[in-house]
């Protein structure tokens, strides 16, 4: 997605692609905002190494930021780093 305040991430197949098969939601500098983004219907699998599909920066993302990883996507939503965000889109 790049860089963007906003964002539909869907329908996506990340597989076969060593370590770059991730979803990242970071925030950065005084005028990046908190992003709103819906994360739903990917697919990832046989991605060497992947510790989380879709990573929420900590230090970044508050909790009460727009990001929805759709739940029911058991691909998705178990390999997302914060379960909060593990929600309906908006």
């Amino acid at each position: 997605m790049g860089s963007c305040k906003e964002g539909v991430v869907r329908n996506c197949v990340f597989e076969d692609n060593g370590n770059t098969g991730h979803i990242f939601v970071s925030s950065f500098g005084a005028t990046s905002g908190t992003p709103s983004v819906c994360i739903s219907g990917n697919r990832f699998g046989n991605t060497h190494g992947a510790y989380f599909s879709v990573n929420i920066h900590p230090d970044e993302i508050p909790l009460t930021a727009k990001v929805y990883v759709q739940p029911g996507q058991p691909t998705v939503a178990s390999l997302c780093s914060r379960p909060q965000f593990v929600r309906e889109c908006a």
